[in-house]
């Protein structure tokens, strides 16, 4: 944006009085200033310009233009890149799930792969019995999800009446022998059992983390290992949502995720 001046210069120094100014982007067609005899050139030129820059509608390439919209705009095109600029460096995905698994199917899984599954009670092998609270919701879950993989599962009283007296109390379930001990005595097709080893809620309360390690395997009725492994890390309660209020519905949405990445692991149904 410039202004130009035509302007005849007299001998004594003085500005003559057909000076002109004009700029070529603003100026209407037919819109001249002039100034009066005397006038300096710095105060035509000052005129000249505020006149322009005064005027609400300009002529532009054939078109009349707002003049004053032009930098409100530019400033307001500024303003929301940069306020979209620092939303995106603000925003950092926090991953809800944190986990290392290591689960291995043995090769009696395909030739014996059980249609209907029983879950054996959850054993509390925390060092305080941090998830004792949780184990009968644990297996509900358990129960529950199974039929996304395929299988189906018979109810909680089912199992355990068959399990009276099948093995003696105090060893882990995951033991080799119990488990199949408790597999022989079952009236499914085989059994998952299940164990927690670590249950932490130390920082569920401040960053809706809960840390834990679960081990389990899958026996099938006659005694076969079919399944067995061990998944630990962190999961976040609500996952990428919200967390839940409260401590118990907390800890029950950390549950729910533990046994989703659990089950993820196991290998869906093979129908023979």
């Amino acid at each position: 944006m410039f202004l130009a001046a035509k302007m005849c210069i007299r001998s004594s120094g003085s500005v003559s009085p057909n000076l002109v100014l004009f700029s070529p982007l603003l100026v209407p067609e037919g819109l001249l200033i002039a100034t009066d005899r005397g006038m300096s050139a710095c105060s035509a030129s000052t005129m000249g310009a505020s006149l322009l820059w005064s005027l609400p509608y300009l002529k532009r390439n054939g078109h009349m233009v707002n003049w004053s919209l032009i930098a409100s705009s530019r400033s307001l095109f500024g303003s929301v890149m940069a306020l979209g600029l620092l939303l995106l460096s603000g925003c950092q995905t926090v991953n809800p799930v944190q986990v290392d698994a290591s689960f291995v199917a043995t090769p009696e899984f395909t030739a014996n792969c059980p249609t209907v599954l029983g879950v054996l009670p959850i054993e509390d092998g925390t060092i305080a019995g941090t998830a004792a609270r949780h184990l009968t919701f644990f297996r509900q879950e358990v129960n529950r999800r199974l039929v996304d993989r395929g299988y189906s599962s018979t109810t909680a009283n089912w199992v355990d009446a068959s399990q009276l007296g099948a093995a003696p109390v105090g060893e882990s379930i995951l033991t080799p022998g119990r488990l199949e001990s408790l597999a022989k005595q079952s009236r499914d097709d085989g059994v998952l059992a299940i164990r927690i080893e670590k249950w932490d809620e130390s920082s569920l309360m401040a960053d809706r983390r809960i840390y834990f390690e679960i081990g389990a395997a899958m026996i099938s009725s006659d005694g076969k290992q079919l399944w067995n492994g061990s998944i630990k890390g962190n999961v976040k309660a609500g996952g990428l949502g919200a967390s839940p209020l409260g401590r118990d519905a907390s800890a029950r949405s950390c549950a729910e995720m533990a046994v989703s990445q659990l089950l993820l692991r196991l290998p869906d149904r093979v129908v023979n």
